[in-house]
């Protein structure tokens, strides 16, 4: 079955490919950090309020009946923000590296995002790209102009396993620096330094949702939560909604929906 939904995935990209030629209250946290950005400042908010309630618990039995309810609690926080658009942080820890034997470059970064004055929240990215796809890959060449340690503004989604719990970093050595200062697998779909303001937001919104509805749908599928047959009809469906939608984009916002889609392709590989 997975097989066959690798297959679609990549049709998926080509056809993409074709179109681009609730936080709790915080008022008793400490040292509060402004943020102007309402979905980002939920999330910090809502991180800063478990990190605090961890400290509260007196034993190890304690800790763990409150990180497994945290782990479960955080995916349908996440579920309800879907897509993280126009955060603001820090560019940290650029690097590329050249596969020149698989004609690859690997390109990896991480975006810091202040939690408190003396915490942060850590977003580790790595995506691999065809040399012979550079100039075309978004990512990359929005990179390409940004300077370590400037503030940046990045939408994408973190990384969850197949248990469809939080992927950390092999930074995060205890259960304490997971909720306080997390350092967290993300795909990054677009990073500038400047805010991304779309022409058509509302179609533009609905193209995302699809797309990620696409792949929840083939998730569903590799469960065996779907036939082969329902599954195939859904995409069909979805194909139907978004070439439309995606006709009336410009070639930035199209870049920018390919981007999006090889970031859920690679999670649902990478699972």
């Amino acid at each position: 079955m997975k097989s066959l939904i690798g297959i679609l995935i990549a049709i998926i990209v080509l056809l993409l490919g074709w179109y681009f030629i609730k936080g709790k209250k915080d008022s008793d946290i400490g040292s509060k950090v402004q943020i102007e950005n309402l979905q980002e400042s939920s999330y910090v908010n809502y991180i800063n309020n478990q990190c605090k309630e961890f400290g509260n618990q007196i034993n190890e039995i304690q800790k763990q009946e409150f990180l497994t309810d945290y782990q479960k609690q955080t995916t349908q926080f996440l579920d309800s923000i879907g897509l993280f658009k126009n955060w603001k942080g820090v560019l940290e820890r650029l690097k590329t590296f050249d596969w020149s034997s698989d004609k690859i470059t690997e390109l990896t970064f991480e975006i810091k995002i202040k939690l408190t004055e003396d915490k942060d929240m850590t977003f580790s990215v790595r995506k691999l790209i065809k040399n012979s796809a550079l100039d075309s890959t978004l990512l990359y060449q929005q990179l390409k102009s940004l300077r370590e340690g400037s503030t940046i503004y990045f939408d994408g989604f973190i990384a969850k396993d197949k248990e469809n719990k939080i992927e950390y970093t092999g930074y995060n050595f205890d259960d304490e620096s997971k909720i306080c200062n997390p350092e967290i697998k993300f795909y990054a779909v677009s990073v500038s330094d400047t805010k991304l303001d779309f022409n058509n937001s509302a179609n533009f919104n609905k193209v995302t949702n699809i797309q990620f509805k696409t792949f929840n749908q083939m998730a569903e599928a590799v469960k065996g939560k779907l036939t082969s047959k329902e599954l195939k009809t859904s995409l069909i469906k979805n194909k139907n909604e978004v070439e439309p939608l995606m006709n009336s984009f410009t070639t930035n916002e199209k870049k920018y929906i390919y981007s999006l889609t090889e970031c859920l392709g690679s999670q649902f590989n990478e699972n």
